[in-house]
């Protein structure tokens, strides 16, 4: 599925392109983790799904093939340990966390000057017509 919406912001990105709207003024871009069910693979298994095929054990339990989200992939996402209401900013020293996530990476872009947004910088779509 994440194929069918890249095809689709290529899509509206060279539609806007072709209308002379080019993102240039004031962006910002924005990441998040979507989080899905962790998947029970077998090393076999996830090596199969790596390449984008369907594990040779799932062949014939095509429920099987409809419960298991083949799409999802583990990340890393970094975040800064807080400060605890009442503890003394001073004494704390800000520790960088790495916490694993299984799931979707989903990037936004959007442009001030254009009043365009976008699945990433390059693909924008426009929030009046969506």
């Amino acid at each position: 599925m994440p194929k069918a919406i890249d095809r689709l912001f290529a899509r509206f990105d060279a539609a806007l392109t072709d209308r002379g709207y080019l993102a240039m003024g004031g962006q910002i871009i924005d990441a998040t983790v979507v989080s899905a069910p962790k998947q029970r693979n077998t090393e076999e298994e996830k090596t199969a799904i790596k390449d984008g095929r369907i594990p040779e054990r799932w062949q014939d339990k095509p429920a099987k093939v409809r419960q298991k989200d083949r799409d999802a992939r583990w990340s890393i996402k970094y975040s800064k340990a807080k400060v605890k209401d009442g503890a003394d900013p001073k004494a704390f020293k800000p520790v960088d966390l790495a916490i694993p996530m299984f799931g979707y990476k989903n990037h936004i872009g959007i442009d001030r000057a254009q009043r365009l947004f976008g699945k990433s910088p390059e693909g924008l779509v426009s929030m009046m017509g969506v």
